[in-house]
């Protein structure tokens, strides 16, 4: 090799050195320093450490539910009931008997869930539980009788008292009278004759008085009865008034008058029927006065001209202290019938709103203009009735029964379609359960205005032949039962069209 390519070669070697050197140099000055720089870390403040060992958190409690200030029951009561019908009907094909048959939750069925929801289901039997060929029927215009089973109508729909002091009581004598409470003992129902009284203390346990009255009041007996029920611990004092003018809206003063003085001597409620259409409520003396409920289940027409009902409900209010007061009043507006052109014995609620619901609404607050409807007893092709008296062998003994507990058996049926409407929903302190649907309640500031004294009413005295003491006689009926002359009825019914609807329409019967 010659010195110029050795000194060439050396130069090469020589560039690629330094060119090597250089890159070496150039990747250490870009390459991050391994170790980073220390970070100030804040320092925070402590304080100094105690000795107590640390507690762990813990959840806040949970508020004890607050006790209700208050206990809350519903007392229901309906108008009157006739579990049957008259004598000479019971082979027709539309009379009560034909149509219930063996279906015992059939008249009750739309109101059913109403009844077992309350504390107390109140109606007026009015008519006689015993079998054909018990008694001896009286000689009267109308005679109302059913089958004992009908009993289970009452237990079946949780109806747990009835009054007897009515004009039918003693449809069948004595041995039908007699039928007809040893049925309704036998099924636990709690009832009242004419100037007696029975105890009912109900399951949630609030204690009941029931009096009724046929008629004729006897004021010392009233006094007195409701002194002792008093005495036996008694909470709540129901009258039974079984007074007024068949077919007139408006009052009689004698009617009035009993019911004041039942307030006065220490009622709470008087339960008015008789009159077989709505009366005015009336708020008086911190009592409550139902002068008429009309009918409900009534076997004793199969088309009445007016077919307006309603079931009223009381709240009782027992306080902390056990101080007992009325609380709110319920109305709830029914027609006796699920069908507007005939009774088919099947109390059903009317639409809320309707123009049937708000008729009924003005009957109770004193506000109907409508016309009265009286019997009309002129027409000759509609005889008077033969007024009755009461069998003249009575008891020895005055009537008087003690139940310590009404039962509150639920219904074997239970309504196969819902009332469109129910009661107002109590106090959430209520110890038991309540409607859950509202109806609108009855107006609280019901007039008091002083009732005409037209049309007249039988005495205020029972006759000679009827001793005021005799404790289960019957009073003297009225002359007679009401007649009825066709009306329209309006069409609007408050359930969907049934197949009973497609049926012609009946012929009104000559009672109301």
């Amino acid at each position: 090799m010659t010195k110029r390519t050795q000194h060439i070669l050396i130069a090469v070697l020589s560039v690629v050195l330094l060119f090597n050197l250089v890159i070496v140099f150039i990747l250490e000055k870009n390459e991050p320093d391994p170790t980073p720089a220390p970070t100030q870390t804040p320092t925070v403040p402590t304080e100094a450490p105690t000795d107590a060992p640390t507690q762990p958190p813990t959840q806040a409690p949970t508020q004890a539910p607050t006790e209700p200030p208050y206990e809350s029951f519903v007392l229901t009561f309906t108008g009157d009931s006739t579990l049957g019908t008259e004598e000479d009907d019971w082979n027709s094909s539309d009379n009560f008997v034909s149509v219930v048959g063996t279906d015992y939750g059939y008249p009750f069925r739309n109101v059913a869930d109403i009844f077992a929801a309350d504390d107390c289901t109140f109606t007026n039997l009015e008519g006689v539980l015993a079998e054909k060929g018990t008694g001896t029927a009286e000689e009267k215009r109308f005679r109302f009788r059913g089958p004992l089973a009908y009993t289970q109508i009452l237990t079946g729909s949780s109806v747990e008292a009835v009054s007897l002091a009515n004009n039918h009581t003693y449809d069948y004598g004595y041995a039908g009278l007699t039928s007809t409470k040893n049925a309704l003992a036998g099924a636990g129902i709690a009832y009242a004759e004419h100037q007696s009284s029975t105890v009912i203390t109900t399951q949630s346990g609030l204690k009941i008085g029931l009096y009724a009255i046929s008629f004729f009041l006897d004021e010392a007996d009233l006094t007195e009865e409701i002194a002792d029920m008093r005495a036996q611990g008694v909470e709540v004092i129901v009258v039974s008034l079984h007074k007024g003018d068949e077919g007139y809206y408006s009052l009689t003063s004698e009617q009035q008058r009993i019911a004041h003085f039942a307030i006065d001597a220490g009622a709470d409620i008087v339960w008015g029927h008789h009159p077989h259409v709505l009366q005015k409520m009336e708020e008086y003396n911190g009592g409550i006065i139902m002068y008429s409920l009309g009918n409900f289940s009534f076997g004793g027409n199969r088309n009445p001209k007016d077919k307006d009902s309603a079931i009223v409900q009381q709240q009782i209010i027992r306080e902390k202290d056990g101080t007992v007061r009325l609380g709110e009043t319920t109305v709830i507006p029914c027609r006796v019938s699920s069908v507007a052109n005939y009774n088919n014995y099947q109390p059903t609620p009317y639409e809320v709103g309707s123009e049937e619901y708000n008729r009924v609404l003005s009957k109770l607050d004193g506000t109907f203009a409508g016309a009265d409807i009286p019997p009309n007893y002129a027409d000759p092709t509609q005889p008077t009735e033969v007024p009755t008296q009461a069998p003249t062998q009575a008891p020895t003994q005055k009537p008087t029964q003690v139940q310590t507990q009404a039962p509150t058996q639920a219904p074997t049926q239970k309504p196969t379609e819902a009332p469109t409407q129910a009661p107002t929903q109590k106090p959430t302190s209520a110890p038991t359960e309540k409607p859950t649907q509202a109806p609108t309640e009855a107006p609280t500031a019901i007039p008091t205005e002083a009732p005409t004294d037209a049309p007249t009413e039988p005495a205020t005295q029972a006759p000679a032949t009827a001793p005021a003491q005799t404790p289960t006689d019957a009073p003297t009926e009225p002359a007679t039962e009401p007649v009825t002359e066709p009306v329209t009825e309006p069409t609007a019914a408050p359930t969907a069209p049934s197949a009973e609807e497609t049926q012609p329409e009946v012929t009104e019967d000559p009672v109301i």
